[in-house]
């Protein structure tokens, strides 16, 4: 064999050996955590919890327990089989789908980190590891996770983590998951149907007007709304525009909506105008969802 040949032949000794001792991610151990909804509001009475831990072929791992964690404080401690070790106050634990339980080479390659942990030969009953898939479904009571916790409005945190000890080594599976608390009802207000009013063809020798309509579809009532409405009519070198501001305030009860029109304002130039209008423009009102507040229209002045 030529010098060539020799070198091709080396290149892929090396690449066999490469591929032989890096760690084999199709057969990695994973875990994931989800919940039933991104945002819990106060009519809410539980939280749903989806888990999932994967060992995949010929991996096999020992698991010592399962915890739960919140804003990393463990809640609940619990077996394989969903078995409730320590705390889990309000927590309901079901098991879904279970791998397999049995003799064998214990070792596994953490998904997340690409770590491997070699955990000791199964020799005995204590050695055997697990391999498959266990699903769980976890219910939480919202309310007593909230008392328990003293947990305030905002982004928490939920952790998955699945203890391994070995003879010869341990590791950590990990995996968390984030949902927002509302701990208060809030109304939403919208804007709906923004559209000439009068004339339906207007100039710049009279007055225009729109109207608008301003719905509550939020939770509970509210007071003390306003409005403001521009005109799309620049001013000031075209820096500005005009704008027309509610004289009064109102309130809107829960699916109550109110109609809405302007006083009629004479634009000074024609062209076309980008008109919106804008409730609770100035940010006081608390709401299920701030980006329902405005609407646009073009309009075409002569």
């Amino acid at each position: 064999m030529n010098k060539k040949g020799n070198i091709v032949s080396l290149i892929l000794t090396l690449l066999v050996v490469a591929i032989y001792l890096a760690p084999n991610f199709v057969q990695a151990v994973s875990v994931s955590i989800s919940t039933d909804k991104d945002t819990y509001i106060p009519t809410d009475a539980t939280i749903e919890v989806d888990l999932s831990i994967t060992i995949r072929e010929n991996e096999r791992i020992p698991i010592n327990d399962i915890k739960l964690l919140l804003d990393g404080k463990q809640i609940c401690r619990f077996d394989v089989d969903g078995t409730l070790i320590a705390g889990c106050a309000g927590i309901g634990i079901i098991q879904t789908s279970a791998g397999e339980y049995g003799e064998g080479t214990l070792e596994g390659t953490d998904e997340a980190t690409g770590e491997f942990t070699s955990f000791g030969y199964g020799i005995d009953e204590t050695q055997n590891g697990y391999t498959g898939t266990f699903s769980y479904n976890i219910t939480v009571d919202k309310v007593r996770l909230q008392g328990d916790n003293s947990l305030e409005e905002g982004t928490h945190t939920l952790q998955l983590s699945v203890n391994s000890l070995g003879t010869d080594g341990s590791h950590v599976y990990s995996e968390e998951t984030s949902f927002y608390l509302r701990t208060a009802n809030r109304p939403d207000l919208e804007i709906s149907n923004l559209r000439l009013y009068y004339p339906q063809s207007p100039d710049t020798t009279s007055g225009t007007m729109y109207a608008f309509t301003i719905k509550n579809i939020g939770e509970i009532a509210t007071d003390n709304i306003f409005w403001k409405l521009n005109t799309g009519e620049k001013y000031n070198n075209l820096t500005d525009t005009e704008v027309i501001y509610s004289d009064y305030s109102f309130s809107l009860e829960v699916d109550e909506d109110i109609f809405v029109y302007t006083a009629p304002y004479v634009y000074a130039s024609s062209g076309t105008k980008q008109v919106t209008v804008v409730a609770d423009y100035e940010d006081k009102i608390a709401e299920l969802n701030e980006e329902n507040n405005e609407e646009s229209i073009s309009v075409s002045v002569s």
